[in-house]
C-alpha cells in the first residue's frame, strides 16, 4: 500500500498528542510508512524584550537539548525525531514540503463547547498551508481503537473533481478492511450534514476535501474546520 509512505507526527507532549500516538503507529503499520516525530520550540516574542524593556536571557541550546531528550523518550520504535525552533504551523508545513511527507497526523487542542475557537491556530494554519493530506482529531482519546476503522465516510462534491479523493478513500478503506460510504455534501449546513451522515453510517473516519485538492473542492475545504469540530470521529483532510 503506497498511499502514505512518510507520516509526520507533530508532538507537543500534551495528553492529546500522546492519545494520538497509537493512531499514528496504527496508520504507519497499515501503510508500511516511515514516521518522523517533530517538536517545535516556540520562544515568545516577549523574551526578546521591547522598545522600553530589556531582553530576557534565553539559553536556546539548553532548551533545545532538553526538548531533544524529551522527544527521545516518546515511545515510537523506528521513527526519526526532529526538533525545530519557530512557529509550529510553519515548521510543520515546511518540513512536510521539503521532506516528501505524504500525511500529517495531529491532534487538535480545543475543549468542550469552545473547541471550535480554541483549536484554530496551529491546526487551521497547517490545514491551510500543507500540500499533503492531514489527519486530525479534536478528541483522539475517544477515537476508534487503533486499527479498528470499520466504516469510512467520504464526502464528495462534483464527481469529476472528487475522483482523486475517492481513490485515496478506497485505498484507506482497503488498508483497514473497512466499508466505504460516499456522501454528497449538497447544500445547507455542511458540517452538520456530515456529522449526521457519520453517525448514520457509524463512521470511524471521515474523509473530506482540503490540502492539495483544495482548488477543486472549494466548499468542502472552506468548511474543513467546522467539519472537524462537529465530527464524531477523526477526519482525514485531502
Amino acid at each position: 500500500m503506497k498511499t502514505f509512505r512518510h507520516i509526520l507526527f507533530p508532538v507537543d507532549f500534551s495528553d492529546r498528542s500522546e492519545a494520538a500516538r497509537s493512531q499514528v503507529m496504527s496508520w504507519a503499520q497499515r501503510f508500511q510508512a516511515h514516521v518522523t516525530l517533530i517538536h517545535t520550540i516556540q520562544i515568545p516574542l516577549s523574551a526578546y524584550g521591547g522598545p522600553d524593556g530589556y531582553p530576557i536571557i534565553v539559553d536556546v541550546p539548553a532548551i533545545e537539548a532538553a526538548a531533544k531528550e524529551r522527544l527521545d523518550r516518546v515511545e515510537f520504535p523506528g521513527a526519526d525525531r526532529v526538533v525545530t525552533m519557530g512557529d509550529p504551523a510553519y515548521e510543520v508545513s515546511q518540513f512536510a514540503e521539503k521532506h516528501g511527507v505524504d500525511l500529517i497526523m495531529m491532534a487538535t487542542h480545543g475543549y468542550g463547547k469552545f473547541r471550535g475557537v480554541l483549536m484554530g491556530s496551529v491546526a487551521s494554519k497547517i490545514l491551510h498551508d500543507a500540500h499533503c493530506p492531514v489527519w486530525t482529531s479534536a478528541h483522539p482519546e475517544d477515537a476508534a481503537a487503533p486499527g479498528d476503522i470499520r466504516n469510512v465516510l467520504c464526502c464528495i462534491e462534483a464527481e469529476k473533481e472528487s475522483a482523486e479523493m475517492v481513490r485515496t478513500a478506497e485505498d484507506v478503506a482497503q488498508a483497514f478492511g473497512a466499508e466505504l460510504h460516499l456522501f454528497h455534501s449538497g447544500e445547507g449546513h455542511i458540517s452538520q450534514a456530515v456529522r449526521a451522515a457519520a453517525l448514520e453510517h457509524k463512521a470511524d473516519l471521515v474523509i473530506t476535501g482540503a490540502g492539495k485538492l483544495h482548488k477543486a473542492l472549494g466548499r468542502l475545504r472552506s468548511n474543513t474546520m467546522a467539519i472537524i469540530h462537529d465530527s464524531p470521529c477523526s477526519v482525514l483532510s485531502l
